[in-house]
């Protein structure tokens, strides 16, 4: 018996999504009104508890600060971009690439090609490239569809990429980023492409 690989359905140890493999359809992005999360909870461990007890006071204590970490990291930032799209998870990334060795390729093209659009139109491109950044990251996750903040964060591959494809910086390596930040919020929502992600850079001295 003959054992093939079938590039959409691969192999015993899972399938990938069809919008993984497919070729790109159209990238441009949905008009939304800009994200207001004054009211969004970032993410805390669920066995906090409530306010009303010491453990729960403390948990509070603690969510309000990230809140407020987040938000002091976004008002540092020179420049920020929404882009109102989901992008895969570290596991969604490592199923492609178990699937066949052209796959990678095709759902790193999509979600740059994604991440560029919204760079291009949100950024005076004429200031670029910068010398030097810090990359700070807000994913917003539906509450019914919250992956795992490791999961999550597997993401941000495409959109530094898409940094130095767009022309923003030259490289992304620890030369041209000085470091990335990842906060993450639950949000309501109807269904995963609810999903959507800031993106604040911050211009720091080259080195």
């Amino acid at each position: 018996m003959k054992i093939g690989i079938d590039p959409v359905r691969p192999c015993s140890w899972g399938t990938v999504p069809l919008s993984d493999v497919r070729p790109v359809r159209s990238l441009k992005q949905k008009s939304r009104p800009c994200i207001d999360d004054t009211n969004a909870k970032p993410f805390i461990f669920p066995s906090a508890g409530d306010a009303s007890t010491d453990d729960g006071f403390k948990a509070e204590k603690e969510m309000n600060n990230m809140a407020n970490n987040r938000k002091t990291d976004m008002r540092r930032c020179d420049h920020v971009i929404s882009i109102y799209s989901s992008f895969p998870s570290q596991n969604d990334i490592i199923r492609v690439n178990r699937a066949h060795p052209l796959s990678y390729g095709v759902m790193k093209e999509k979600y740059c090609e994604i991440a560029c659009e919204a760079i291009k139109s949100q950024i005076d491109m004429t200031e670029c490239p910068i010398k030097r950044i810090e990359v700070v990251f807000v994913w917003y996750e539906v509450r019914k569809f919250a992956r795992d903040p490791d999961n999550i964060q597997g993401g941000d591959k495409f959109i530094m990429d898409a940094l130095v494809e767009a022309g923003v910086i030259e490289d992304d390596s620890l030369i041209q980023v000085a470091g990335i930040r990842n906060h993450f919020v639950v949000v309501d929502g109807k269904s995963v492409d609810d999903r959507s992600v800031r993106v604040g850079i911050k211009e720091v001295a080259p080195l």
